[in-house]
């Protein structure tokens, strides 16, 4: 099993400025970002469609799809980019994500007392490599134990990936990302 790189970021209609704060999954491998409908419905965001070949692993499709425009910034504020023709629609949650601040890390020293960012929010967007100068790294990572996550501190705040635990038995979900327009 891995932990999946997950943030909190603030998503802002670029015209009204009203914003909500959501989690979001950082994809290193995405070009474009990922909004989900239903944020995009709350902050009344532009509704537009545009012919996209997606390709994600092992799939590739051509066909019109939603695109809005927002404005993505971190909650410290201290990194903000506008972002055009973000692709929307119905959010591919997973039952394993694990969100930092819900997460109980006893026993996980370097994890132990992180200050994550607790929302009441679930994962709502995908931040693609576009912004990978948000997301990298700005110390050295924390680590543990060789089957222990690590720690990242970024822009976004501190974020966990990496392995969590051995495997057991049959894996029941898996995901690779991979998103190309």
């Amino acid at each position: 099993r891995v932990i999946r790189p997950i943030v909190a970021a603030r998503v802002s209609h670029p015209s009204t400025g009203e914003s909500e704060c959501v989690y979001a999954l950082v994809d290193s491998g995405a070009d474009r970002d990922y909004l989900s409908s239903r944020v995009r419905d709350r902050l009344g965001l532009e509704k537009r469609e545009s012919l996209i070949n997606l390709k994600t692993v092992g799939n590739q499709s051509i066909g019109v799809r939603e695109i809005t425009d927002l404005e993505l910034q971190s909650m410290d504020g201290s990194y903000k980019a506008q972002i055009m023709d973000a692709l929307v629609g119905d959010f591919p949650n997973s039952t394993n994500d694990v969100i930092p601040s819900k997460h109980d890390w006893s026993g996980i020293k370097h994890l132990e007392n992180k200050p994550f960012i607790d929302l009441d929010e679930q994962v709502e967007m995908i931040i693609s490599s576009a912004h990978g100068v948000a997301y990298a790294p700005k110390e050295k990572p924390e680590t543990g134990e060789r089957d222990q996550p690590i720690a990242i501190n970024c822009a976004f705040g501190w974020r966990v990936e990496g392995p969590n635990g051995r495997r057991k038995g049959i894996q029941e979900e898996s995901s690779i990302h991979f998103l190309s327009s």
